[in-house]
């Protein structure tokens, strides 16, 4: 094997490492848009780094800005921004959508909104939090569902898993697991659901654990949360 590079969803850290440690390539991690965004995470920068999705381009700026519209220092998570030479001009004939995916900051220059919520840290390397319209609002505080299934993921019985926010009472939403169990896995979703618990914040904790045979897909193998939210919109939680 001479190179690989993986791209389409941010690679979890425990399968990064292992492919490090059984190719001595290693794998380049690509996140970007096809309206015009593009970073790489190469071999040789990925050692203490393994959450990262690396650094723009050259010709490609990024920063990061709040729900205010604010830029925000190094390390605070917010909208990832870009512009530069590989920006789409725009969406054609679709002035709405065009105003939704534009920021312009304080010295008048446009620059182009992701969609995606993430950091850069002091060093300029870009690390993803998560998709902006999966961010689940639960009791006015914002989860990222990332952070959930980052720790779920972790579980021996546990082969894929999706977190997505359902109808709470009490909260507003509530993260609630879609896992696909291992094979021969015969674990009770409750006790995935205890274990996860005890390992993420307060706020973070699951309502529920539903174990799935599978999750739905797009072409190139992102987790069509859309699907699942409408699956399960009828669930309600205390």
């Amino acid at each position: 094997m001479q190179a690989m590079m993986s791209c389409g969803s941010p690679l979890r850290e425990p399968l990064k490492r292992a492919i490090f440690h059984h190719f001595g390539c290693g794998v380049i991690e690509l996140y970007g848009l096809t309206e015009g965004i593009i970073t790489t995470l190469e071999t040789e920068h990925a050692e203490e780094r393994w959450a990262s999705v690396g650094r723009p381009l050259l010709g490609t700026d990024i920063c990061i800005v709040d729900s205010n519209n604010c830029r925000l220092p190094a390390n605070e998570s917010g909208e990832i921004c870009a512009r530069g030479r590989i920006a789409m001009p725009g969406y054609w004939r679709r002035d709405d959508a065009n105003l939704a995916a534009t920021y312009v900051d304080e010295e008048g220059l446009v620059w182009m909104r992701s969609g995606d919520i993430g950091y850069v840290d002091s060093e300029g390397f870009l690390y993803i939090v998560d998709r902006k319209k999966d961010m689940i609002l639960s009791g006015g505080q914002n989860i990222y569902p990332q952070d959930i299934e980052t720790v779920a993921a972790q579980h021996t019985a546990v082969f894929d898993v999706a977190v997505i926010g359902l109808p709470s009472t009490k909260w507003g939403e509530t993260p609630v697991a879609l896992v696909v169990l291992r094979d021969g896995s015969d674990t009770d979703p409750l006790m995935i659901k205890e274990w996860v618990n005890e390992r993420v914040g307060k706020q973070q904790r699951l309502a529920d654990v539903i174990a799935v045979d599978a999750l739905p897909r797009n072409p190139n193998g992102k987790i069509l949360k859309r699907e699942l939210r409408e699956a399960y919109k009828e669930r309600h939680y205390g």
